[in-house]
């Protein structure tokens, strides 16, 4: 329905906003949202490649954010972005 939609036009604005000048570490914490909120086993294959199209399309937007690296005081973090990076080549 209409949350669809909106949910659909927010990820594409945040994908439209990523550019070169956008400091990839703020980059790389909108991606750990997406991640965490589309691309996990409690989401739907719809939902995920919904998720999976805007991390790919960020990343090329802003292919820095790849090799941006964790801060190990971030909470809750799970994994990196290098599979992430490895599909990409």
């Amino acid at each position: 329905g209409g949350h669809q939609r909106d949910v659909t036009a927010i990820l594409a604005y945040s994908v439209q906003a990523c550019h070169e000048y956008v400091p990839p570490e703020e980059v790389y914490g909108m991606l750990k949202t997406i991640a965490h909120n589309f691309i996990t086993e409690r989401c739907s294959g719809e939902q995920m490649a919904v998720g999976i199209n805007a991390v790919r399309a960020i990343c090329a937007r802003v292919p820095s954010v790849l090799s941006t690296e964790e801060d190990p005081s971030d909470e809750g973090t799970t994994g990196s972005m290098k599979p992430v990076k490895m599909d990409m080549e």
